[in-house]
């Protein structure tokens, strides 16, 4: 992720560091494009995210040519919920 960044930068820690699998990587790109893309709800004091917007996924594998859709689209899948859940665990321990 840093060395990638124009201009590259240096990772702040090293467990800020992650070295992806040449497999994950066109999955990564998409994440990080559609991160910000969430279905919520209101739960009665708060918006709640709910999940990720799928057809936004979609989108954006189409615009960026992915040839697996369905590899690429489970594996961003995935890396959300697992983004989403430890979110939340933090905010637990607030």
């Amino acid at each position: 992720m840093h060395g990638e960044r124009r201009p590259p930068t240096i990772p702040p820690c090293e467990t800020c560091w992650v070295d992806l699998d040449n497999a994950n990587e066109e999955a990564a790109n998409i994440y990080g494009l559609v991160q910000g893309q969430i279905i919520t709800r209101h739960n009665g004091q708060y918006d709640e995210i709910v999940d990720l917007n799928y057809p936004a996924v979609k989108m954006i594998m189409n615009l960026y040519e992915v040839k697996n859709q369905r590899e690429c689209f489970e594996k961003v899948k995935r890396t959300f919920q697992v983004m989403l859940n430890k979110s939340r665990e933090k905010n637990e321990c607030v």
